[in-house]
């Protein structure tokens, strides 16, 4: 496995996860998305969770200590399954937002600031799937593996948010736009 080339991923996706969190709170603000906010509160923490893998990428190749006699590898697994519980817990919570609203009616959304946003994060969250995986054949980092399945997700979040915000755009102005 190539640390460097591992930390220096992590870090690129940090950065990356920093720029669309900041753009989903902004956008989710301005556009009075609900599910965008969410996103952006969603990237930051993935942001959190990237930069605890990069910590523990950095103790993992450490060399062992008396009280660590084996090395820090055990510390790898508990960072993924820690990432993945709050990942979970923090799915489950959309969905009880997002159903709570829809049974309140919905809200009032700037749906082509909707879209321009949609669009956005699903080209860099693509992106960042191909760079990583592409950086990864050489790293062979499972915390990479794993950085990149969090991307994969957003990607597919995402679009799933733009086809929902282009579905929203076509019903503007008929029976159904409430």
């Amino acid at each position: 496995m190539d640390v460097s080339l591992e930390q220096k991923t992590l870090k690129l996706s940090i950065v990356t996860t920093l720029v669309v969190a900041g753009l989903g709170v902004g956008f989710g603000l301005l556009s009075g998305s609900h599910s965008i906010l969410f996103d952006g509160v969603f990237s930051s923490i993935d942001a959190a969770m990237s930069l605890l893998a990069l910590m523990v990428s950095k103790l993992v190749a450490r060399e062992s200590t008396r009280r660590f006699q084996l090395g820090y590898w055990h510390f790898e697994p508990m960072a993924a399954a820690l990432n993945g519980a709050i990942l979970l817990l923090l799915c489950f919570y959309a969905f009880l937002n997002a159903l709570s609203t829809l049974l309140q009616g919905g809200n009032p959304l700037a749906v082509d600031m909707a879209i321009g946003y949609s669009l956005i994060v699903c080209v860099i969250c693509y992106v960042m799937v191909f760079v990583e995986r592409r950086l990864n054949r050489q790293a062979r980092s499972d915390f990479v593996k794993i950085d990149i399945q969090n991307w994969l997700m957003a990607a597919l979040i995402t679009s799933a948010l733009l086809v929902a915000f282009a579905a929203a755009l076509v019903m503007q102005g008929t029976a159904l736009a409430p």
